[in-house]
């Protein structure tokens, strides 16, 4: 149904307020991007993310696992903005399947990244997130390059 003032459903009735010009915009950007954090874009480059990714494997994650957690239905998040809790990563992660439970790891390699064990409900839940998880994180107005990786399989010993 379309709304009486002719927009479309998702077009909001309410004007928008004008973006900001010159020297607001830069300020604004500068916020959003934390300068001289990331170069001159503010980006993160996808060599970054897998540079997080791989410092968080070698800090062994599986240590910071609760006990009776099961390690193959728990996936390691790296990259994410330092800025974010444990509650908007779960919320981010549960459109893809249900999460039982996140993590904040100690790890951090850029200064500005965070890491995360995220515990889904069964194996096949975490299985599928690493097979249809699009690779981005979007927070405060910019999309960073997140890396998933399953926990290697514990040792058993005899």
């Amino acid at each position: 149904m379309r709304p009486s003032n002719g927009t479309t459903h998702w077009q909001s009735a309410r004007p928008r307020p004008p973006f900001p010009a010159g020297a607001q915009r830069e300020r604004a950007s500068a916020a959003i991007f934390q300068a001289g954090s990331r170069g001159e874009s503010g980006r993160f480059t996808p060599e970054e993310a897998e540079a997080v990714l791989q410092q968080a494997v070698e800090e062994d994650p599986l240590q910071e696992l609760p006990e009776g957690f099961d390690a193959s239905s728990t996936l390691l998040a790296a990259n994410l903005p330092d800025t974010v809790s444990s509650m908007e990563v779960g919320a981010h992660f549960s459109w893809y399947a249900p999460v039982l439970r996140v993590t904040r790891l100690e790890t951090k390699m850029l200064g500005n990244d965070a890491s995360y064990l995220i515990t889904f409900v069964d194996t096949e839940s975490a299985t599928s997130v690493l097979k249809k998880y699009l690779g981005h994180f979007g927070s405060g107005g910019y999309s960073r390059p997140v890396r998933l990786r399953a926990l290697p399989e514990q040792e058993t010993v005899s």
